[in-house]
């Protein structure tokens, strides 16, 4: 049975395609939202977010006490209540006073976010310092971003992408071991990436996606270029090829790639590959990196989030 041009099969069973078959990359725009404001609500939608505002989400702030402005936070510095509750209850909050675009609403919202905004650090962190194992979590900031994003679209505060990005800057500028450690912002590593994304594409738009980077801050290394490209040929060979530890092909790929990040005209200043102007690879080695990266690349939040994560800031 065909419906829409997509044959129905059993769970499980396997897919079976042509051989000159190419999965078509996603479409920008299908990624896209139409911005704060574009879409109002109606109908049915309309009175259930009527129903959110006049209950629990719009009077929470009422009775519960991590949103009790009394040494929170968010508010105070050592705070000891509403790290990560607040950040949970403003997404939904702050996004619903714009969609019913209701006065009062917007105002508690503006509260909070431009508690947020004073919050950053002159390196770029924000907001309260949680550290686990003398490590500092950022989950709460994840949360805090998506935030930002959404106030972003509906008001174009102009100091939200500066923001943003002197926080991404002070990601970068993290040891890969401190970066992402803790259980649950290291299984949440693709919100943050997201974010970036997003801060990536708004700013490009604008026109604002620096050319000239902060070097202190964001320089890009011909060792992590070497780690990444190391990650990505032994999540292949193993995952993808199926073996158990690096076969002759891949070794030479590896070689390969080692010998042309050591002979990088560019160094320490060097940009991702991505984003480089020379070409160096031999048109046999390229084709074979290429497709390394096209099966390692969307996997490697999986196996290797800390490195995926970077490796997008480096390329703001």
């Amino acid at each position: 049975m065909r419906r829409h041009g997509v044959q129905d099969r059993k769970r499980g069973a396997p897919v079976h395609r042509s051989p000159g078959y190419r999965r078509r990359p996603t479409s920008r725009r299908a990624q896209e939202t139409p911005g704060g404001g574009a879409i109002r609500p109606e109908g049915w939608v309309l009175r259930q977010l009527e129903l959110q505002r006049n209950g629990l989400n719009g009077h929470l702030g009422e009775i519960s006490a991590w949103l009790d402005r009394e040494n929170n936070a968010w508010l105070v510095e050592g705070g000891d209540r509403g790290w990560e509750e607040v950040p949970y209850w403003l997404r939904g909050y702050s996004h619903l006073a714009y969609l019913l675009d209701d006065a009062g609403m917007k105002r508690e919202a503006q509260f909070w976010i431009e508690a947020v905004l004073a919050s950053q650090q002159e390196n770029g962190y924000f907001g309260p310092v949680n550290e686990r194992n003398g490590k500092t979590e950022v989950w709460a900031q994840m949360i805090m971003l998506w935030i930002l994003q959404n106030y972003y679209e509906y008001t174009s505060d102009t100091r939200v992408l500066p923001f943003m990005k002197k926080y991404f800057e002070w990601e970068l500028a993290q040891r890969d071991e401190d970066f992402l450690e803790d259980y649950w912002e290291n299984c949440r590593g693709g919100d943050n990436m997201w974010s970036v994304i997003w801060y990536y594409r708004t700013a490009g738009r604008l026109g604002n996606v620096s050319q000239k980077k902060n070097n202190d801050m964001v320089k890009s290394s011909i060792e992590e270029e070497k780690k990444v490209v190391e990650q990505m040929i032994f999540l292949y060979c193993r995952k993808k090829e199926g073996n158990a530890s690096l076969c002759p092909a891949c070794h030479e790929l590896l070689t390969y790639a080692r010998d042309r990040l050591n002979h990088c005209k560019f160094g320490n200043d060097k940009p991702t590959c991505k984003q480089c102007p020379v070409h160096c690879y031999r048109p046999d080695m390229k084709k074979r990196i290429k497709m390394v990266m096209r099966w390692s690349g969307p996997r490697m939040l999986f196996y290797h989030p800390v490195s995926a994560v970077k490796h997008l800031l480096r390329e703001l």
